[in-house]
């Protein structure tokens, strides 16, 4: 949101966009967003199959889902990669 905020008060018709974008990076602004994947995305990044992630779930070895509405559910990106960066290290040890 604050990204949004800051490049709408730089945003004039003539102004150097890639002005307004190098002062954003220099004041270390982070985007933080939340992607949610599904079943099939998550299945495909980690190389597990659907009971395997149940199982994982259930036993706490692998991030929860989370309630999309009354049939629907899927995991936020960020926790998917964060368990995979915690399997690549463990395997490297």
């Amino acid at each position: 949101m604050a990204f949004v905020f800051l490049l709408s008060a730089f945003y004039r018709p003539n102004f150097p966009h890639k002005l307004a974008l190098r002062f954003i990076a220099q004041l270390g602004v982070l985007i933080m967003y939340n992607k949610v994947i599904r079943l099939p995305a998550v299945k495909d990044q980690t190389g597990l199959s659907r009971s395997s992630i149940y199982l994982r779930m259930s036993k706490g070895e692998f991030p929860q889902s989370i309630s999309l509405g009354d049939r629907a559910i899927g995991w936020l990106e960020e926790d998917i990669n964060q368990w995979l960066e915690q399997c690549i290290a463990k395997s490297k040890k």
